[in-house]
């Protein structure tokens, strides 16, 4: 999964089927990124290091 796995800006969607994708957020405010990127991401421009605190 690379670095959207921990990643602050990566939303999690399920479909109606079953199947999980991972979400790019900043794709949202940022034309620079892709909404569905292609996985493993190993760079990005974009990456926030989540905090579960």
């Amino acid at each position: 999964m690379g670095l959207c796995f921990t990643c602050h800006w990566t939303r999690v969607v399920t479909s109606r089927r079953g199947s999980t994708f991972f979400r790019c957020g900043r794709a949202e405010v940022d034309a620079r990124f892709v909404r569905y990127p292609q996985l493993p991401k190993l760079a990005c421009d974009g990456y926030e290091e989540r905090s579960d605190t």
